[in-house]
């Protein structure tokens, strides 16, 4: 069992991380990649892999949700939004996504996230309990909740039921999904001066300073301004978690939507990737679309799937 604790899980980190296979590090060797080849071992030493950000603070962004209510004025599902990597939930893609969705009568919120434009506010785990507090607002109602994103928002669709399994998500629906470390030699390498810079900063109780640092999106290098906890926390592989262990962990269920014309579909085998999600109920699909146009696809792929889910 792999821990990481301490100071990080004070300043907002994961603050454990349970490996699926063997209870020892000793029975596992991985490479630079994050990937493992497991031997024979005892099953009984197994465990199932989970991500605990439960000491960490809710992220507090300064700008509130964008709102899109349902047409009719009376929704019984709301839909909780992620947008991607450095954007906002005011790009037109989303907003007319979210007209639409309104449109089959659901309440869509779409929230600030931590990896909104280029100044970074929060960290992973931060970002994933903002969630939770918005999704709790909405069980409150009496609403079914669903949490959906694109690219990186996707991603931690993905990932958001491994991070807070308690709460009362009824399904996640993930577009495009994107940012995945352990799975992306360019994101590692682009990151890895930052990792060490931050790393620095934090061995100087400077962990809170904010620096610029180079991040890869669609391929190109950008600078991104965070603290060290922030940026390790997107970045550094020992710490956000690993999208591989986390599929077949997930229990609710999950919709996955890629783009014919996305590249992402094929590099990362969108259809056998997905396959790792043995929850019932899960599917995926491929709609039309690139990485962006695919968002005026996501409506009339998801309502059908909804419904189905009986809410």
């Amino acid at each position: 069992m792999k821990n990481v604790s301490g100071v990080f899980c004070a300043l907002g980190l994961v603050s454990m991380i349970t490996l699926t296979g063997c209870g020892s590090e000793d029975s596992k060797d991985k490479d630079s990649a994050g990937s493992e080849e497991t031997g024979i071992c005892d099953s009984s030493n197994t465990v199932p892999y989970s991500v605990d950000c439960s000491c960490a603070s809710a992220y507090k962004p300064t700008k509130a949700p964008v709102v899109t209510l349902a047409a009719s004025g009376t929704a019984s599902t709301s839909i909780i939004f992620m947008h991607g990597k450095s954007g906002s939930p005011l790009y037109t893609g989303y907003v007319a996504m979210a007209q639409n969705l309104a449109a089959s009568n659901y309440d869509v919120i779409a929230p600030y996230m931590p990896w909104s434009g280029t100044t970074w506010s929060g960290t992973m785990c931060q970002g994933m309990l903002y969630i939770n507090q918005l999704a709790q607002a909405e069980i409150d109602k009496g609403r079914h909740v669903v949490v959906m994103g694109h690219s990186m928002g996707g991603a931690h669709a993905l990932l958001h039921g491994i991070i807070s399994p308690n709460v009362a998500i009824d399904a996640y629906v993930s577009i495009a999904p994107g940012h995945f470390p352990q799975k992306s030699k360019s994101i590692q390498d682009t990151a890895a001066p930052g990792i060490v810079a931050a790393n620095d900063l934090i061995s100087k109780n400077m962990g809170y300073h904010f620096a610029t640092y180079d991040i890869i999106n669609g391929g190109t290098v950008s600078q991104i301004s965070a603290t060290a906890y922030t940026f390790l926390s997107f970045h550094d592989v020992s710490l956000f978690p690993d999208v591989d262990q986390a599929l077949p962990v997930l229990t609710r269920p999950v919709l996955w939507l890629g783009g014919d014309a996305d590249s992402l579909t094929t590099s990362y085998n969108y259809p056998l990737f997905s396959a790792n999600i043995v929850a019932a109920n899960s599917e995926y699909h491929t709609i039309s679309g690139d990485h962006y146009t695919v968002l005026g696809s996501v409506p009339a792929a998801t309502q059908p799937w909804i419904s189905g889910l009986g809410f």
